[in-house]
């Protein structure tokens, strides 16, 4: 993050071109060759020494020229001139050592300018690029104001727009070194740094930690075709920075053909294009996560390395809707031989974006995005899922099964299986497990998925088959589903649902406790009359009680309702 960080240079904050100001001291060059000899960069400083406003600016200039040219464009003969003229001497010392004692100088000549004409907007220009250079900004909070000065340098027209452009295309160059060098699931957020120097909304939505509350990213081809263009207009200039522009873009074009080659980036995720049924929202978003797309073709080894990378334990499947459940199942196994923990299937979401202008999504509102929703695909959570219960999604019914009990099959809709899941979790409101086993395509799975999490069950997991069903399960979520509690006074209305819970575990007693239960404190004793269950009595007291005694309420009445 430092090494992008430092790429970021300017002064102030400020927005879009800024007019740019007459400098007293902007002149013509001074006529030598570059890099210039070390007898022509001594000229420019005794004059300068003696006053001269003209030598001193030709002097900033070269230094910055020389320290762009070595730097953007590893022009050793630059760097020779450089360090000599400023007679800094590297020795064994560290590099960053060298270029911090360099700037300090050259920091000086910025000065010496400053005191000859304090007016000068190029020695302002000059010290701004220099001094930032020297003291990057420590935090993201800073690259915002930091990159509208330098644009404004490097669109007013100045001596130094084209060293200010090189910066900004330095700092999204770093990104892109930055991002290739990054897990999968940090490249995006390591690319997104070039919406810094190449768009001029803040970018700071595209950082939030929620992936639903960012924008979608930037397209990384975007990205480069906008570095590209920026470093070819200074490559296709006449400023002294021009072959080091050259330089810097064949670099970068090198770094991109090795990523493409390697597929560092991924490409804009198009759910149109991929075939994926759409949903109407999904618990997450595409955020980085190692692909598998189409049929499951992707071997555990070569998912292994990545999922590794990743050690959030994730994988999207991206399958097309018409996608069979054998090219999921496969794709999943492929995915947990590889250490995965979860996988999400893909679906497309729509995604609303309130961008301003000068954003990257600016005009486009209503963006279609890669959604994922999760399922788990090793052991981890059984606990949420104590019933077993199972998901048969067959063609033209779906089967709800545990090894305790069936429930009477529904139709292969979403509607129908939304109601029989939220009776079981009425019956079993703990109960947030569900394994699901596919014998549907892609596009029939998503709406079962979908109306499981809208009912409460949000632990899902894939199973190859479903247990064979042995008990009275139907019966006991018939049984549970029917029972209500209420508690009085209002004050104690939270602990209907504890008190609904001891309420559930007495019908699994096989008892029908139905009525009024009576709770009294006396001397702050309670005592519980009406349950006609003593360990109903029990737990009544135990979860009410205690909110008695904080609430100072010297009496409660339960009432138990079943009405199958």
């Amino acid at each position: 993050m430092r090494a992008l960080i430092v790429m970021m240079v300017t002064l102030a904050a400020c927005g879009g071109a800024a007019p740019r100001v007459a400098a007293v001291t902007s002149a013509p060059p001074v006529a030598f060759a570059f890099p210039p000899s070390p007898a022509e960069l001594g000229r420019l400083d005794a004059a300068a020494d003696a006053g001269d406003a003209r030598a001193a600016w030709q002097h900033v200039r070269v230094l910055v020229d020389l320290f762009d040219a070595a730097r953007f464009g590893r022009d050793d003969a630059a760097r020779r001139a450089l360090l000599g003229s400023l007679k800094v001497v590297e020795g064994d010392r560290a590099r960053d050592a060298v270029t911090d004692e360099a700037l300090d100088r050259m920091l000086v000549s910025a000065d010496r300018l400053l005191r000859i004409d304090r007016l000068s907007a190029d020695g302002q220009a000059a010290r701004t690029l220099l001094a930032d250079d020297r003291r990057p900004p420590a935090a993201r909070a800073e690259l915002f104001a930091r990159a509208a000065a330098l644009k404004a340098i490097a669109r007013g027209g100045g001596p130094l727009a084209a060293n200010a452009a090189l910066r900004l295309a330095g700092a999204c160059a770093q990104a892109f070194r930055d991002a290739a060098a990054a897990p999968l699931h940090l490249r995006a957020g390591r690319l997104a740094f070039c919406l810094y120097p190449l768009w001029d909304s803040d970018p700071e939505p595209y950082f939030d930690p929620d992936p639903r509350r960012r924008p979608p990213p930037p397209a990384w081809a975007d990205l480069d075709a906008r570095l590209a263009k920026l470093l070819g207009d200074v490559a296709a200039g006449s400023s002294r920075v021009a072959p080091a522009a050259r330089r810097f873009l064949d670099d970068h074009r090198a770094l991109v053909r090795k990523a493409e080659t390697d597929r560092l980036f991924v490409p804009r995720l198009d759910p149109a294009e991929l075939g994926v049924p759409r949903a109407a929202d999904a618990p997450l978003y595409y955020d980085g996560e190692p692909l598998v797309i189409g049929a499951g073709d992707v071997s555990a080894g070569a998912l292994e390395p990545l999922v590794r990378a990743d050690e959030r334990g994730r994988v999207a499947l991206v399958l097309p809707g018409a996608a069979p459940a054998g090219a999921l199942v496969a794709a999943a196994a492929a995915a947990r031989q590889a250490g995965a923990r979860a996988v999400g299937i893909g679906v497309g979401v729509e995604q609303t974006v309130k961008a301003p202008a000068g954003d990257y999504w600016a005009g486009r509102d209503k963006i279609a995005r890669l959604g994922l929703f999760p399922l788990a695909v090793t052991a981890g959570e059984e606990a949420r899922a104590a019933l077993s219960l199972h998901l048969v999604l067959a063609p033209s019914r779906w089967d709800i099964v545990a090894p305790g009990g069936a429930l009477p099959p529904v139709a292969a809709d979403p509607a129908r299986l939304r109601e029989a899941l939220a009776r079981i979790r009425r019956a079993f409101p703990d109960e947030d497990g569900l394994y699901v086993v596919p014998s549907v395509p892609v596009d029939a799975l998503v709406p079962a998925l979908a109306a499981a999490r809208q009912v409460g069950f949000r632990w899902l997991a894939l199973a190859a088959t479903a247990p064979s069903p042995r008990g009275d399960l139907a019966e006991r979520v018939a049984r549970r589903a029917a029972a209500d509690v209420s508690v009085v006074p209002e004050a104690l209305a939270e602990r209907a649902a504890a008190a609904r819970g001891c309420f559930l575990v007495a019908l699994d007693r096989a008892a029908r406790p139905a009525g009024t239960v009576h709770i009294e404190l006396v001397k702050g004793q309670a005592k519980v009359t009406g349950a006609g269950d003593a360990a109903l009595q029990k737990c009544l007291e135990d979860r009410i009680v205690p909110a008695m005694r904080d609430g100072g309420i010297p009496s409660a009445r339960v009432e138990l309702l079943y009405s199958k």
